[in-house]
């Protein structure tokens, strides 16, 4: 199977410490980790260690804004943020137009695409959404006699031209770690980063009560447990 894809942007952040085996899952805190070495094409290393939402390519419906739909095998590419097909070549392709989508459902979960495609948490007086996905954390070199040293991670460094992640083939040991963003957003869909700031703006007609519940409950918002309390507080209101 080969891949056919556009110029890939790299989300780029802190550093971690690489491990040994190739693109081997370490734990860390509540993030997975994966690796992978010198030599080993990026997109091979990680096919089975998280690139993918799902372990298989899914039954999926996509619902565009103009009403219209179609069925097909679909997947999400954590690393390049697309939503893929294979199409009869055996090419791995993803899905254009993507401002004319309104949602994909793949099996029980529903997407929304708002510049990128949300993962639905909860909908009630607003929606929830979340983004997982693959960010490159450390960079190691490895010397001549084994040794490795650390290489500059900068963020939003563009490391994949137009041959495709898959193709690309590091001199280095690259270490990616899943992470997982949250989101809040109106009925019509216009999400914003699920923060204080922009809960309090969703619901200014309870900024009282909000911001006593947020005093009183401090949220971490990037961890899921306070997230989900938030949301069971926000539908209260």
């Amino acid at each position: 199977m080969r891949t056919a894809l556009l110029p890939l942007l790299l989300l780029l952040a802190t550093y971690v410490n690489a491990q040994e085996d190739s693109a081997q899952e370490v734990s860390s805190e509540n993030n997975k980790v994966y690796k992978v070495n010198p030599g080993e094409r990026v997109g091979e290393a990680l096919l089975n260690n998280g690139l993918y939402q799902y372990p298989k390519f899914t039954q999926a419906q996509v619902l565009y804004k103009n009403g219209g739909y179609g069925n097909g095998l679909l997947n999400y590419n954590r690393l390049t943020g697309e939503m893929q097909f294979i199409d009869p070549n055996g090419d791995t392709l993803a899905l254009n137009n993507e401002p004319e989508i309104e949602m994909v459902t793949i099996d029980k979960d529903t997407f929304y695409y708002s510049n990128g495609y949300l993962q639905k948490v909860e909908d009630f007086s607003a929606r929830v959404a979340k983004q997982t996905y693959l960010e490159m954390t450390n960079r190691e070199r490895k010397g001549l006699y084994g040794n490795t040293t650390q290489a500059a991670v900068n963020t939003h460094t563009t490391v994949v031209t137009d041959l495709g992640f898959k193709d690309l083939v590091p001199q280095e040991v690259l270490t990616f770690r899943e992470r997982t963003v949250y989101f809040i957003g109106d009925r019509f869909g216009r999400f914003k980063p699920l923060n204080k700031k922009n809960v309090l703006y969703l619901y200014s007609k309870k900024e009282r009560e909000v911001s006593e519940y947020l005093k009183t409950n401090p949220v971490n918002f990037l961890e899921e447990e306070d997230v989900m309390r938030l949301i069971g507080f926000l539908k209260t209101l």
